[in-house]
């Protein structure tokens, strides 16, 4: 199985490399931004966050022609903004996704999140408490992180 693993820097993708060796079974390709910083063997860096109209054009061309050239069976992401674009080109391009939010969302989703529900074949939370903010398509399998 191949798997994008897509991820803003930091946080969001520490979680993500965290299940590395989940994933080291699968091929795994890690979408980040590009900050000079190497993760991964298998990685690409996207332009830093896109704020404005032209960059976030720029990042959603860049992600559709990733997502064309390496034919992913499943998009994971704990968020951020490059979760967004991935997840609606998923659509279109019928990948399967699995959004993972953030272990450290108690009471409140994140932004991320929120967009994802919608866009999302799975959509995991890591605390029980953020059932009842997201609604009946969230899960609760345990803090995985």
């Amino acid at each position: 199985m191949k798997i994008v693993v897509i991820g803003s820097s930091g946080g969001h993708l520490t979680e993500l490399l965290r299940l590395s060796d989940m994933l080291q079974q699968h091929e795994t390709i890690v979408v980040t931004y590009d900050l000079g910083r190497v993760v991964h063997p298998t990685q690409y860096n996207l332009p830093i966050p896109p704020f404005t109209p032209m960059r976030i054009l720029r990042t959603c061309w860049m992600t559709l022609q990733l997502l064309r050239k390496e034919k992913p069976d499943v998009i994971l992401s704990t968020g951020a903004e490059l979760a967004i674009p991935a997840f609606l080109l998923s659509r279109i391009l019928r990948i399967k996704t699995i959004f993972l939010e953030t272990v450290t969302r108690f009471k409140t989703p994140t932004l991320s999140g929120r967009i994802c529900y919608y866009l999302s074949d799975v959509f995991l939370v890591q605390q029980p408490e953020l059932l009842d903010v997201y609604g009946p398509r969230a899960k609760y399998e345990g803090a995985v992180l």
